[in-house]
């Protein structure tokens, strides 16, 4: 399936988001949308819980092949402030959040 040029602009943009809040992406995911492949699935740590190259992922932003994103998030997450904005930027962007 081929994903749209909206879906893949609003993908960009929740991306972007996220790494500005959390720091860089920890670990990408591939999927083969139709005619090419790109990242669906993006992982990111709090870093509180990560020692040497054992990550704990603290937030996932995952794209379906039909462009649907959703959100989880690792329930303990360390930085309050940083929890909450994730929180109500999903909220605010009707982001599906599972809390896990």
């Amino acid at each position: 399936m081929t994903i749209s040029k909206e879906n893949l602009s609003h993908w960009t943009w929740h991306v972007s988001h996220v790494s500005r809040v959390l720091g860089s992406v920890a670990c990408t995911s591939l999927s083969n949308f139709g005619c090419s492949w790109m990242a669906s699935v993006f992982n990111w740590s709090d870093d509180a819980k990560s020692v040497g190259y054992e990550v704990e992922y603290a937030f996932w932003l995952d794209m379906s092949d039909k462009g649907k994103i959703t959100a989880s998030i690792r329930d303990g997450f360390r930085d309050d402030d940083k929890f909450y904005q994730l929180v109500g930027y999903c909220h605010h962007h009707d982001i599906p959040l599972e809390f896990i």
